[in-house]
């Protein structure tokens, strides 16, 4: 009699254990941390730092930049693919601009639909560029507020979210701004086409050469540190430019040509808020 009864709760315990194993296997299946830390090499630029978090979505990895409650701001870790800001040379903003369109459509739309569920829509700012050049200063504006599901990063958000430059870039841009105006003479050792400082290579993204809107020359380089796109518009008044992540990790105010060469001059690197 008490071996039947030990055999039953035996039975009992075992299907309990079986029943909270599959759920926690389940859970496990909302997303897949690759782990807080990287020691492989991403590329010949270097290594991650131990503490960036890097997920698996879709087929891609990301990389964490924010969490909020049960939502992350994720950033795609490698380029996606080289493309224009915008297919016509134009006097545009990012509310228009055919790459917003792009992601916003047919790679949104890449996505299966339970990944899509889990994307969350919202609304970005994009703060206006401020410039300064050969005595004179100006704003460029950033457009109206957009509806994104998929984005890219502005230049504040570039800057505040790889190491926090923020500080750093404010100083260098007043540097910037009282030697255009030839308030102060040069500082020397001072550049004033790029930001750069301790944090550029957080910022450096790998374009890989299996990458879509390649040309049979870039694909011979191999994988390589590449320029992406922000969605803020670059500093200059006589071209249609958007602002950049230089490939070297520096921040280029001025930006590039939206559509410019046989290629985009920059490549293209996702963002989007996730349920986690």
């Amino acid at each position: 009699m008490a071996k039947s009864i030990l055999t039953t709760l035996l039975s009992v315990a075992l299907k309990l254990l079986s029943k909270n194993s599959a759920a926690t296997k389940q859970t496990a299946l909302k997303f897949t941390p690759i782990g807080t830390t990287r020691t492989a090499k991403t590329s010949s630029a270097g290594t991650l730092p131990k503490n960036v978090e890097i997920i698996k979505f879709g087929p891609y990895e990301w990389r964490v930049l924010e969490r909020k409650g049960d939502t992350a701001l994720i950033i795609m870790e490698r380029l996606l693919r080289n493309r224009h800001w915008n297919e016509v040379d134009e006097d545009i903003r990012w509310e228009k601009c055919t790459l917003r369109a792009y992601l916003n459509g047919e790679f949104y739309n890449s996505f299966a639909p339970g990944e899509q569920s889990r994307i969350v829509e919202v609304t970005n700012e994009t703060p206006p560029t401020y410039y300064a050049l050969n005595g004179k200063k100006w704003q460029i504006s950033g457009g109206g507020p957009t509806n994104d599901k998929v984005f890219l990063l502005s230049l504040d958000e570039a800057l505040r979210y790889f190491g926090n430059s923020t500080s750093a870039f404010n100083e260098w841009y007043k540097t910037k701004e009282a030697v255009s105006l030839k308030k102060i003479p040069v500082p020397t050792g001072f550049r004033s086409d790029s930001f750069s400082d301790k944090n550029d290579q957080l910022r450096v993204a790998i374009l890989p050469a299996s990458a879509e809107g390649l040309t049979d020359k870039q694909k011979a380089k191999g994988d390589i540190p590449y320029a992406w796109w922000l969605r803020s518009r670059g500093g200059h008044r006589d071209n249609c430019c958007a602002a950049q992540v230089l490939g070297s990790g520096k921040v280029d105010i001025s930006g590039s040509t939206i559509k410019g060469m046989l290629v985009g001059n920059a490549a293209v690197r996702p963002a989007l808020w996730l349920k986690m």
